[in-house]
């Protein structure tokens, strides 16, 4: 999730969530971005963070002080009919664990097309990076507290993407027609063996209809749901 270009956040119970699809018959938690505006909207977010020493000395193994930072970015604006959103995340943590780190990095990308005040198209799309090394157990409690056992150590470099496209047609008597289709991509590459890669392909037809002065709506649809796994460590 692009934390950056969350602009609120709903929490829906019951069956009215099954507005956002045949998944959320008992609630959904309902993540919006930020929308485009005639004005610009840019803002960005810098972190830095340092860890003091243990108090136990003994568990001290480094010599310069360990640390974690980040950079975030995100512009919103409405060209014309078009709406677009587009964010950027970068952290690295050298921390406190010896040999241990972790590189992140994510970009999104909405964009909405207006065709009409009634058709609406566009994709979203998000992409996600990260490389990492981490250890399993440590090597004792004393001065190996933060330093991982030789055997337990596992390197990852994980990619995450996913795009999103969807139209949308809602006609003046209140009927709405929505299709939405998602392609999700993940690959784990994991050292000792253990790497995974995975697929999958969405899509979903959804038809609302308004009745009595919308004292009554009809909602149905129908999902197609495709996935693909392949994992060494099974």
């Amino acid at each position: 999730i692009a934390t950056e270009t969350i602009g609120k956040v709903e929490v829906l119970k019951g069956a009215g969530s099954a507005l956002y699809g045949s998944a959320a018959m008992n609630g959904v938690i309902n993540i919006l971005s930020i929308y485009a505006k005639k004005e610009p909207y840019l803002k960005i977010r810098s972190f830095f963070t340092i860890y003091n020493n243990p108090s136990d000395t003994l568990k001290k193994w480094w010599d310069r002080v360990p640390y974690s930072n980040g950079f975030s970015a995100v512009y919103a604006k409405k060209f014309n009919k078009l709406d677009a959103v587009g964010s950027v995340f970068f952290s690295r943590e050298d921390g406190y664990r010896q040999y241990c780190f972790n590189d992140y990095h994510r970009a999104t990308l909405n964009l909405d097309y207006h065709i009409t005040e009634s058709l609406t198209f566009g994709i979203h799309t998000n992409y996600n990076k990260g490389t990492s090394l981490n250890y399993f157990y440590w090597k004792n409690s004393g001065e190996g507290a933060y330093k991982g056992d030789q055997s337990a150590y596992a390197g990852q470099d994980k990619n995450v993407l996913y795009f999103d496209p969807f139209i949308s047609y809602l006609s003046k008597n209140g009927t709405k027609h929505l299709l939405q289709t998602r392609y999700y991509s993940v690959s784990n590459l994991v050292s000792g063996d253990k790497s995974n890669k995975a697929y999958s392909y969405y899509s979903e037809y959804q038809y609302q209809k308004n009745f009595f002065k919308h004292s009554w709506v009809i909602t149905a649809g129908i999902v197609n749901t495709l996935s693909k796994t392949n994992a060494e460590l099974y």
